[in-house]
């Protein structure tokens, strides 16, 4: 997609300056009495850009319980993708609580995970809550997940 719009802006910059060319000659042109009219050369400039090579998105699947243990909450779970074996990301995990003013407030906590193989992933996590607070829920978020080999 970046390399698109830097084409795109490429593409752009390139006929703004062959246009305010054209301009600048045809304002000569006209400013002067006795000298014929200019001869304008249309000009076909082709140029081709190289996409960087992306690899392969792939999905995540998360599935997970918690509970609180004092000021923290505990997540266990495993982490799955399908489409391919040797894959990286990250994924963010949000625990909201309940505060003892009865505010309830979040907070999210990025993990980055990655695999060689295509056996599932297990985590055993504990987050910090904070004092006096009283667990909510706790939900996955923003997961990506990048195939370091091509898909299979």
């Amino acid at each position: 997609m970046r390399a698109m719009k830097s084409a795109n802006f490429f593409c752009v910059l390139v006929c703004i300056c062959a246009l305010s060319t054209v301009f600048a000659q045809d304002q000569t042109v006209q400013g002067a009495k006795s000298e014929p009219a200019a001869v304008q050369k249309k000009e076909k400039v082709l140029f081709t850009l190289e996409a960087p090579k992306r690899r392969p998105v792939c999905k995540v699947g998360l599935s997970f319980e918690y509970f609180q243990i004092g000021d923290d909450v505990n997540v266990a779970g495993r982490l799955t993708n399908d489409g391919c074996a040797a894959a990286s990301g990250e994924y963010t995990v949000s625990v909201r609580f309940r505060t003892d003013d009865g505010e309830t407030e979040n907070i999210d906590f990025v993990e980055l995970w990655s695999r060689e193989d295509n056996i599932p992933i297990k985590f055993d996590n504990n987050y910090p809550m904070g004092p006096n607070t009283d667990l909510v829920r706790v939900r996955t978020k923003r997961s990506k997940c990048v195939c370091t080999e091509p898909e299979t």
